[in-house]
């Protein structure tokens, strides 16, 4: 009622109070950032574990099925995605939106902690990093040397390229494609290790494998 008995008292104003709010509209739609696909953060959390010759069935079976049921009752989960391969194991955790990424982070390594105790003795520890869940790669380095081959360039990047890199804000994780690793053969004589009473598992022991 106070404003239609402003407007039919005080026209003028009524008009002026019309225009202020037609101009800061224009102004206001003027400066609107509109974005058709906005940056949304996925809240997901990876664990890859390796597990150096196993089949796929073994990596689903031994790893992957082992660490989802102990993922599974965290809460705020909105889905739980894996992939077996030769070797690897791979499993996403993609969160609701709005979950407390420090509680759930520290929720799934409590979950992998209690699934360790039941994973095969010669796979790797599970590495649980943060992403986005969409694993896109961000930047890649090439490493060139005149001088240095490529397994003491490979050794080099490990020391220090990665471990400079690790520890940058924002960085979630560092990984090698191509490096090669130093490796020693050795060839076992059977009848020299019968003479002298020397089996495999003491060569083993021996280096220290």
């Amino acid at each position: 009622m106070i404003l239609s008995e402003i407007s039919i008292k005080r026209p003028i104003c009524a008009i002026v109070l019309s225009l202020l709010l037609l101009i800061y509209g224009a102004i206001s739609f003027l400066y609107l950032p509109v974005r058709e696909l906005p940056d949304i953060t996925v809240p997901s959390i990876s664990i890859s574990t390796t597990y150096q010759g196993a089949s796929p069935e073994v990596i689903e079976t031994r790893i992957t099925k082992t660490i989802e049921d102990e993922l599974s009752g965290i809460s705020g989960i909105k889905q739980i995605i894996s992939n077996s391969r030769s070797g690897k194991s791979w499993i996403n955790v993609e969160f609701k939106q709005g979950k407390d990424m420090l509680e759930a982070l520290s929720d799934v390594r409590d979950g992998v902690a209690r699934s360790s105790k039941y994973l095969p003795k010669d796979a790797d520890d599970p590495v649980v990093t943060r992403d986005n869940g969409e694993e896109d790669v961000v930047l890649w380095l090439n490493l060139v040397s005149s001088n240095m081959d490529r397994v003491t360039l490979s050794d080099y990047a490990n020391r220090y390229i990665i471990k400079k890199l690790s520890i940058v804000d924002g960085v979630s994780q560092v990984k090698t494609v191509g490096a090669l690793e130093k490796v020693m053969y050795i060839s076992l004589i059977p009848a020299k290790m019968s003479a002298l009473g020397i089996t495999v598992g003491d060569i083993s022991k021996a280096i220290g494998y």
